[in-house]
């Protein structure tokens, strides 16, 4: 986006079916998740479209055991993904700056612009 005033987002999606565990609940149900710097600018888009999404610690593997590692992150249950809902990464795929703006780094952008024109 040209205009500086405006701030493009930079978060993570992920999506589970059984690998996000915490330490209250164990092992999550299929889920996706959505960490990073930037959550907290779209935590109420989260909040109004899914009913129990959740601000979790999560458990990863890292150098000093399985489960060594911990990050927060707002977690939605897929069963709550619904066709009126729509997905977590729809939603978030609409907003500028989402995934598809920053793939491909220089190259992928210098593709979208020739097929602008």
């Amino acid at each position: 986006m040209d205009n500086p005033a405006v701030k493009p987002l930079e978060f993570t999606l992920a999506r589970s079916s059984t690998q996000f565990e915490t330490k209250k609940k164990g092992l999550l149900p299929p889920s996706h998740v959505m960490m990073g710097k930037n959550t907290y600018d779209v935590k109420d888009y989260v909040k109004t479209h899914f009913d129990n999404v959740e601000y979790s610690d999560l458990l990863f593997p890292g150098p000093h055991g399985p489960k060594s590692i911990t990050k927060t992150a707002w977690v939605v249950p897929i069963a709550s993904q619904t066709a009126s809902t729509g997905t977590l990464a729809d939603g978030l795929g609409s907003r500028r700056g989402g995934r598809r703006q920053r793939r491909g780094g220089r190259a992928g952008r210098q593709r979208a612009r020739r097929r602008r024109g």
